[in-house]
């Protein structure tokens, strides 16, 4: 039980690139290869001890990282 945000890198980079608002292209070394397996985490003992917590979005995340906000 982490947050419901389950992204690829690539989703990650182009948000990213979204947010910077520049005209790059992601060029990929080897497109075919299938990438990491995914490591999904379970935030459900930290909640317990901090019910209230408020997860922040990747989005938002790199949008304050970059003071976008």
């Amino acid at each position: 039980m982490a947050t419901t945000e389950n992204l690829t890198i690539n989703e990650m980079a182009n948000i990213s690139l979204k947010i910077l608002n520049k005209d790059l292209k992601i060029k990929y070394s080897n497109p075919e290869l299938d990438g990491q397996f995914r490591k999904d985490v379970s935030s459900k003992l930290m909640l317990s001890y901090i019910p209230n917590f408020k997860f922040t979005s990747f989005e938002e995340g790199i949008k304050k990282v970059y003071n976008k906000i």
